[in-house]
C-alpha cells in the first residue's frame, strides 16, 4: 500500500494504533507512507505505526500524540525484523514503556531531517530506543525535550550501533536515578561525528555531567566521537578529533528553535573533509 494525504487519527488496536504493515516472513514488500497526520492513536505496540517484516518509507508526515500502554513499546513508531526510512518527519508527544517516540529492533533504519522532540517513555529511550542487533543512521536530526524515567533521555542504545552526523541532542532529561540523558549505551557502539550534545540532564538537576554515559562507565568505551561539540566537563574526558565544548548559540531554545546564530563556534568547525 502507499498511503497519501490522510489523517489517521484516534484509532486503536494491540499493534499499530494507526497503521500496522505486518508479514509471518521477511519479504521485499515496500509500504509507504507520504504527506499524512498520524495522531492520538493508542496501541502497546506501535502507537501510531507498527511495522513487522517490511520496508517502509515515511517522508513529510507528522506522528504525534500517539501511544497509551504503560508496558508497551513504541509510542509513535515500532518496527522489527524489517528496515525503515524517515525523511522529513516530525515525531513528537509520544509516549509509552519503551521508546517514547520510536523502538527499533532486530531492524535497519536511516533517518533524515527527522526531529524527535517531547516523547517520554516510562522505562528507557525517551525519544528512541534501539536494541537486538539493529543498526540505525541519524543525519540532521534533532532529539530534544524527550523524558525516561530511566535510562537515555534522547537515545537508548542495546547491542546496536548507531552513527550520528550533524545531529544536535539537546534538553533532553531523565529520572535522578539513572544517567545519559542524551545519549546512554547499554553495550553496542555510538557513532558521534558533527554533532552537538548539550544541556542534557537529570531531573531538577542541573549537573552537566549526565550528557552520555553507558555500560562501561566513565571510560566511554561505547562512543567514537570526532568533530562535535559536547558539553564540558564531558568532552575533557573523551578522545577524538574536534571535540570542543563551546556554548552552541541556538536561535532560542526556550521555545525549541535549536537552529544555529550566525555567530555559533558550531559553524565551520565540524570535519574539514
Amino acid at each position: 500500500p502507499s498511503l497519501n494525504n490522510l489523517y489517521i487519527i484516534n484509532n486503536s488496536s494491540f499493534a499499530g494504533g494507526g497503521v500496522a504493515f505486518i508479514s509471518n516472513s521477511q519479504t521485499s514488500l515496500n509500504p509507504k507512507i507520504f504527506n499524512c497526520v498520524i495522531q492520538d492513536n493508542q496501541a502497546s505496540e506501535g502507537g501510531g505505526i507498527f511495522c513487522a517484516n517490511k520496508n517502509l518509507y515515511v517522508s513529510n508526515t507528522d506522528i504525534l500524540f500517539n501511544g497509551m500502554d504503560p508496558y508497551g513499546s513504541g509510542g509513535g513508531i515500532q518496527i522489527i525484523l524489517g528496515e525503515l526510512m524517515l525523511e522529513n518527519v516530525n515525531i513528537s508527544n509520544n509516549q509509552t514503556k519503551f521508546g517514547g517516540g520510536m523502538y527499533i529492533a532486530n531492524s535497519f533504519a536511516s533517518l533524515l531531517s527527522v526531529v524527535l522532540d517531547n516523547n517520554s517513555a516510562e522505562s528507557k529511550g525517551g525519544g528512541l530506543w534501539i536494541g537486538n542487533e539493529s543498526e540505525v543512521f541519524c543525519n540532521k536530526t534533532i532529539f530534544s525535550d524527550n523524558y525516561s524515567e530511566g535510562f537515555g533521555g534522547g537515545i537508548f542504545l542495546s547491542n546496536s550501533f548507531i552513527g550520528l552526523d550533524k545531529v544536535t541532542i539537546v534538553n533532553n532529561v531523565i529520572s535522578s536515578a539513572v544517567t545519559g540523558a542524551g545519549v546512554y549505551a547499554d553495550g553496542g557502539n555510538a557513532l558521534i561525528t558533527n554533532s552537538i550534545v548539550y544541556y542534557n540532564r537529570k531531573i531538577n538537576n542541573d549537573s552537566n555531567n549526565y550528557n552520555l554515559n553507558g555500560y562501561s562507565g566513565d571510560f566511554f568505551n561505547e562512543f567514537q566521537i570526532s568533530y562535535s561539540d559536547i558539553e564540558y566537563p564531558l568532552s575533557s574526558q573523551l578522545n577524538g578529533l574536534g571535540i570542543v565544548s563551546d556554548f552552541p548559540e541556538f536561535t532560542d531554545p526556550e521555545v525549541g528553535a535549536y537552529d544555529l546564530m550566525p555567530s555559533s563556534p558550531c559553524i565551520d568547525s565540524g570535519d574539514p573533509d
